[in-house]
């Protein structure tokens, strides 16, 4: 089974596991042991040979009351628990408290080098991929996979990227999606506007200086950004130069600049 909580649906109780309950239960007027109590020998009954696995897509945006069931259920045994978490978002106590527990596996994903992206590409092409397409896509996405998915689907999209002789290349620019021009523009909005500024400004002018850059913005601003994981700071000789986290984000941030900015 599957269930993806969004920021919508914290506004309602159950609101991510709505779909996969039986008819009845989670009425507003039962309370959590009750609904426990109602679910586990439903999904015994629904899974005799072993325990149902449950997919979460971001964890830490279920509302309180499903993240609380969801950790009951786990304890209980009848539910074998997959679920995804972003690394920066806070997480509600009943989500955090999983982590502490003996049995619960974490993983953390990193964002993937340039073999490692080049392995992927061939598996999802069902074919070899040539070394300067994949070293173009890695520097567009630096290894975030979710980056990479959708240059590849805008690249297959506008036929930028073709199957000659049985190698798969670039023969056009990569484009952004509408999807991926969405998400970053949606992570870029939970920003106080004053820091949006600062990307702004990176966005034309990166590299930048980290002296003179924090005595333009000040030095708080850079670190709320650097928290969120929108920068980096490379050091070059003597010199410490401040980027966009990915060159993507320039890119998005510049098309939406009025043309005076």
């Amino acid at each position: 089974a599957r269930a993806t909580a969004t920021e919508g649906s914290q506004s309602a109780p159950l609101g991510a596991l709505a779909h996969l309950l039986p008819p009845g239960i989670g009425d507003e007027r039962c309370d959590l042991v009750a609904v426990v109590a109602e679910l586990r020998p439903v999904l015994e009954d629904q899974t005799p040979a072993g325990p149902l696995v449950l997919l979460v897509d971001d964890l830490h945006l279920l509302d309180a009351t499903s993240a609380t069931i969801v950790s009951h259920i786990v304890d209980a045994d009848p539910v074998f628990l997959v679920a995804t978490v972003r690394s920066e978002a806070p997480l509600p106590a009943a989500v955090e408290a999983l982590w502490h527990r003996a049995r619960v596996r974490r993983v953390d994903l990193e964002d993937l080098d340039r073999a490692a992206v080049g392995t992927l590409l061939h598996l999802v092409l069902r074919g070899p991929v040539e070394a300067a397409t994949v070293a173009e896509i890695w520097t567009a996405s630096q290894g975030n996979v979710l980056l990479v998915r959708e240059l590849v689907l805008g690249a297959l999209d506008r036929v930028h990227l073709v199957e000659q002789r049985g190698v798969w290349r670039l023969v056009g620019p990569l484009v952004t999606t509408p999807r991926l021009r969405e998400l970053i523009a949606a992570r870029l909005g939970r920003l106080p506007p004053t820091t949006v500024d600062v990307l702004d400004m990176l966005a034309v002018w990166e590299p930048a200086g980290l002296a003179t850059l924090e005595a333009i913005v000040g030095a708080a601003q850079l670190e709320l950004l650097d928290r969120h994981g929108l920068l980096t700071v490379r050091i070059d000789g003597r010199r410490q130069e401040v980027r966009l986290a990915h060159p993507l984000y320039g890119e998005i941030l510049r098309e939406r600049m009025p043309g005076l900015t």
